[in-house]
């Protein structure tokens, strides 16, 4: 994993040993909260730039997932897909991992990532639209579970953001 600064420049981040997804910089940009994966599971990790600490995001839990993870708008808490046995489910704990996990207000749909909108009261969602190749974008404001659709079609669309605005 490599980062880079305003001029262009990068940098390892990390040994490449491990395997590393959905890199998201925190909104200060002093922190990166990555999901690792390793033992056919993933979690959630925080590497600190300044003192180039790796470090996990919570407990280790037999036939658990923890992946994509994003910021809160403030910096203070990390959100992220929950995936165990008992399904998926939306979580958010603190950065530095001082609380335990909490789960998002959600709607009754199979969202699997998840960005809030900067003022903290509504997230976008991608959720599985049927068929295991597509996936619709939603909306909902919190703490309110009513799924508002932003896109319905046959592709599979990911990755929305909002506006800083």
């Amino acid at each position: 994993m490599h980062y880079g600064d305003r001029e262009g420049r990068t940098r390892p981040a990390l040994a490449d040993t491990l395997g590393f997804e959905n890199p998201r910089f925190s909104p200060d940009g002093r922190r990166i909260a990555v999901s690792v994966e390793g033992f056919n599971k993933k979690a959630i990790w925080i590497f600190d730039r300044g003192s180039g600490i790796l470090s996990r995001l919570g407990e280790e839990e037999a036939e658990t997932t923890r992946d994509r993870p994003e910021w809160s708008p403030d910096g203070k808490r990390v959100l992220y897909r929950r995936n165990a046995l008992a399904g998926n489910f939306l979580m958010t704990r603190s950065a530095d991992g001082s609380d335990g996990e909490a789960r998002i207000p959600s709607p009754q749909v199979a969202v699997n990532e998840l960005v809030m909108h900067p003022d903290g009261k509504a997230v976008l969602g991608g959720a599985a639209a049927g068929a295991a190749s597509s996936q619709d974008i939603w909306w909902w404001v919190l703490p309110d579970t009513v799924p508002h659709s932003f896109t319905q079609s046959p592709e599979f669309e990911t990755g929305a953001r909002f506006s800083p605005d």
